[in-house]
């Protein structure tokens, strides 16, 4: 008991506590919620940081690793900072001229007004404001995932309440699209429309699903490490099959049936997107459990049976999900020509200042600048994120922000191969990547902070789990 009074054990309280609060909140998806949001966060950070300058808890050394990671955000996001400052006072305070880096709208906007209304790279400063605070948010929740997860058991709680808050969620959502009672109109003001899927606390069954198949991830990994450390497998079938109907009235169980509850409610959003990456995931996490390291002939036996058990499960998604894959992904993402229409025009704008780039968080204003057709209704996203992230920033500031998860991937992936416990951190980390990835390149699921924020934090616990733990008495 004295353990989990711990300070860290103490700050995980409310972190969780943000996990729990944020999906509800649409998804966090509106300007308070993400304040909200970010201001907790904000808090929890500052106070860990305080307790690690007084020395009441301690600092991993593999903090020092994240450097290259930590550089490439602070490419992005310091460009995007630039971008939103008002070039004539910098000069001003420099006594450098910086006229060069201006949009060319504010130099049209400056004419026609004969004034001055000031001279930004961004086309429109106060959103690439916004977009900051919004690109912080999953930032501040990796770190805290990266320093309070560092212990195993702590990890494993963290884990299990990413899986415990998505079957609340689940829950709640499954009674109000039965009983047709709205439980966020009690708490929240906003009308949502009714759309007759499975939305659950969200407002797009996508951004639901999408966030329901990160859960899902972290459910089936963490009950087939559990299958696989505590199954017998070099004594025949029939100790296995033993062993199996032990984790089967184990507490354990309770893991497989949030997975299979979460794997049931994504298909039942319909999202074809999300059944897409949700397959990607467990495949990319059946692939990391299978490239594990093996002692013997036993585990390597109980890493085959892991690893068909999650090909089952991957099964059962995508026969489960072939409808919604035929009859929406596919219309949807391969013959919509308002989709391609966007694409174009967003490849236009990044071509257009490669170097600097439109203004982090603009689209809405630049894209249709350079649309080729005027579009019917207000565009707020491209639908690939890669591809709006180039044109925001500019080619080299949004390639380094796209390097930056990518970076931590590669440790989670180098983790998984070189550790024989506690792997499974690592594991649900790059599967969750995975399914982000195809999530990323179309459609915008990781711009709602509720999915943004999970899988910031599921990647900082496999992000710190991936070294051993004696390793930070290395210095």
């Amino acid at each position: 008991m004295d353990r989990w009074r711990k300070p860290e054990n103490l700050l995980l309280v409310p972190l969780l506590g943000l996990l729990a609060w944020m999906p509800f909140a649409y998804g966090a998806n509106r300007t308070w919620a993400e304040l909200v949001l970010a201001t907790g966060l904000g808090v929890v950070l500052l106070a860990w940081s305080g307790l690690a300058m007084s020395g009441l808890v301690s600092q991993t050394p593999h903090i020092r690793s994240l450097r290259w990671p930590a550089l490439c955000i602070g490419i992005a996001l310091g460009w995007a900072t630039l971008q939103s400052v008002d070039l004539v006072m910098l000069e001003s305070a420099t006594g450098l001229s910086f006229s060069a880096l201006a949009h060319p709208v504010w130099g049209t906007a400056g004419r026609t007004l004969e004034a001055s209304p000031g001279a930004y790279v961004s086309i429109a400063p106060d959103l690439s404001r916004q977009a900051m605070l919004a690109a912080i948010v999953p930032v501040m929740a990796f770190l805290l995932a990266f320093n309070l997860c560092r212990d195993r058991q702590r990890a494993e709680v963290a884990i299990a309440a990413v899986v415990a808050i998505a079957v609340v969620h689940v829950f709640m959502a499954v009674a109000g699209h039965l009983s047709g009672l709205d439980p966020q109109s009690l708490f929240l003001s906003e009308v949502r429309p009714q759309t007759g899927m499975l939305t659950g606390p969200f407002v797009n069954a996508d951004h639901f699903a999408a966030y329901l198949a990160l859960a899902t991830l972290a459910a089936v990994g963490s009950f087939a490490e559990r299958l696989r450390l505590s199954g017998i497998w070099d004594r025949g079938a029939m100790a296995a099959l033993m062993s199996l109907m032990q984790r089967l009235l184990s507490v354990d169980a309770l893991l497989l049936l949030a997975g299979i509850g979460l794997l049931v409610a994504t298909v039942l959003t319909q999202s074809g997107l999300a059944i897409a990456s949700l397959a990607a995931g467990l495949l990319a996490l059946a692939v990391t459990l299978a490239s594990g390291p093996a002692v013997d002939e036993a585990e390597a036996r109980g890493q085959r049976a892991v690893v068909a058990l999650v090909f089952t499960v991957l099964g059962v998604a995508l026969v489960a999900g072939s409808t919604s894959l035929q009859e929406r992904f596919g219309p949807v993402e391969l013959s919509s020509s308002s989709r391609q229409s966007i694409a174009r025009a967003t490849l236009d704008a990044m071509m257009a200042a490669p170097l600097r780039g439109q203004g982090f968080g603009a689209l809405e204003v630049y894209i249709p600048l350079h649309a080729q057709e005027p579009t019917a209704r207000i565009v707020q996203e491209a639908n690939n994120e890669p591809l709006e992230a180039m044109a925001d920033l500019g080619i080299p500031a949004g390639l380094a922000f796209l390097a930056t998860p990518l970076l931590l991937t590669a440790f989670c992936w180098v983790g998984a191969l070189r550790r024989k416990r506690d792997r499974v951190y690592s594991t649900i980390a790059v599967a969750a990547v995975m399914a982000g990835s195809v999530q990323a390149i179309a459609g915008f699921s990781l711009q709602i902070p509720a999915v943004s924020v999970t899988l910031a934090f599921l990647l900082g616990i496999g992000v710190t789990q991936s070294w051993r733990t004696n390793m930070d008495m290395v210095r």
